[in-house]
């Protein structure tokens, strides 16, 4: 058949990043989001959820060697601004 690939065969690293994404990924991220809850309103933690794609980006340039490009930077000093605005009023 045209087009037809083998399937993916399970790895102890494939599996490692499967429980990974589940386990700390998911639980950490809810903890210090409940954390964060119980310390600030939730429209003022809401506004932080913001820095996720930057850490998402920093955390791939520095563990998967992905590129830091200009468009990464620049996409993250816009996020900085937009949040730094949002938690002093002036947005």
């Amino acid at each position: 058949m045209a087009g037809r690939r083998a399937r993916p065969a399970w790895t102890v690293r494939g599996a490692a990043g499967v429980l990974y994404l589940g386990v700390v990924i998911t639980v950490f991220g809810y903890l210090l989001w409940n954390w964060a809850l119980a310390r600030a309103a939730a429209s003022r933690a809401a506004a932080f959820i913001t820095v996720q794609p930057i850490a998402g980006a920093l955390l791939g340039v520095g563990f998967l060697h992905e590129p830091l490009t200009l468009f990464t930077v620049a996409g993250g000093a816009l996020v900085v601004a937009g949040l730094w605005l949002t938690a002093t009023g002036r947005g």
